[in-house]
């Protein structure tokens, strides 16, 4: 769900209780498409040129026990880490490392 929380044609507030309740009592696995390609990015709504954006959509997915995890997009732009966005992510629903499977 390549939105913004508040976009009016395709709200993230809207989409994830949707998705929520399509894949509810069954067997598929919710896993939410982040992206983090649009944070910082000129012409994009103001929602994205806020670190705080994509921290928000977790925190919001939380609520939702169907939402198995995120998936940010793209790897690049995770090691980029536009705008700080990435380490607040990582700050606010990470705090511990894991160790490499």
């Amino acid at each position: 769900m390549y939105w913004n929380i508040g976009f009016a044609a395709a709200d993230y507030a809207v989409l994830v209780p949707w998705w929520s309740q399509v894949v509810s009592g069954t067997s598929v696995q919710l896993y939410v498409g982040e992206a983090l390609y649009k944070v910082g990015v000129a012409g994009q709504p103001a929602a994205w040129q806020d670190p705080a954006e994509l921290s928000r959509h977790l925190t919001f997915d939380a609520d939702y026990s169907q939402v198995r995890g995120n998936v940010f997009f793209s790897a690049t732009q995770v090691a980029a880490d536009p705008l700080g966005a990435m380490s607040k992510v990582v700050a606010d629903h990470y705090p511990t490392r894991v160790r490499t499977p």
